[in-house]
């Protein structure tokens, strides 16, 4: 999928089909402060805690290539900054 299609789902809590079949959950963003396309996937908790505590947790995220992911879905009734699985 290439990043214009894919920017309607950035920041937000998706369902992601990556090539090998596999279904994930989580965020996929954009590096804000990279000038190259550098772009990360993590659970949208994981999600959160990075964005409030800053480069401090890059361990929750995972560098992802785009062309990975063959489809997407938001998922409803989900709340940014909340814990998904309770």
């Amino acid at each position: 999928m290439d990043s214009a299609t894919l920017k309607t789902y950035y920041n937000k809590p998706c369902k992601f089909r990556l090539k090998s079949g596999k279904d994930v959950y989580g965020v996929v963003w954009a590096d804000d402060k990279e000038s190259s396309s550098r772009f990360y996937f993590s659970s949208s908790e994981d999600y959160n805690l990075i964005k409030s505590c800053g480069e401090k947790n890059s361990a929750l995220k995972t560098l992802v290539n785009l062309n990975d992911i063959v489809a997407a879905e938001m998922l409803q009734g989900i709340v940014p900054g909340k814990d998904m699985f309770k």
